[in-house]
């Protein structure tokens, strides 16, 4: 799977988080029959994912940081062959689920990223890092 580097340098940089930084590598299912939609929406203090997981418990939701790379994963044990219905089409995902994406350096508050599970969707909340405060500083001139 094919990983985006960050340019801090993208025009895309100024006007919000690339989308670039964003896409890395996705995984759904064992069979791929898709992968499951996010969203990314920039706050004034922080990033806000919402990730669509239907079907899948709390329990069986990671959330993982581990340099620059936000991995969200799922994993859900699949059907015994006896419950199972005989299908005529199934469009379901079921087994694991896992994306990952890549965040630029220096921008996200990895002490403070939060999560929550409500109604089917992910809420993940990555706090923007203050940008230091600089003191003023008076430069003397010196006469030659």
């Amino acid at each position: 799977m094919k990983t985006t580097a960050f340019n801090p340098y993208d025009k895309a940089w100024m006007f919000g988080f690339p989308n670039q930084a964003w896409a890395t590598q996705a995984n759904c299912g064992n069979n791929n029959k898709g992968v499951t939609a996010v969203n990314i929406a920039e706050g004034v203090d922080s990033f806000d994912l919402e990730v669509a997981l239907p079907g899948f418990e709390k329990e069986q939701i990671n959330v993982s940081f581990d340099k620059l790379l936000l991995t969200i994963s799922a994993e859900k044990p699949a059907a015994t062959q006896e419950t199972k219905p005989n299908y005529r089409r199934q469009e379901f995902a079921i087994g694991n689920f896992k994306r990952s994406f890549e965040v630029p350096k220096n921008v996200v508050d990895t002490q403070n990223i939060a999560a929550r599970y409500e109604n089917g969707i992910l809420y993940v909340a990555l706090p923007k890092l203050k940008p230091a405060e600089v003191e003023p500083v008076k430069v003397s001139i010196s006469v030659n």
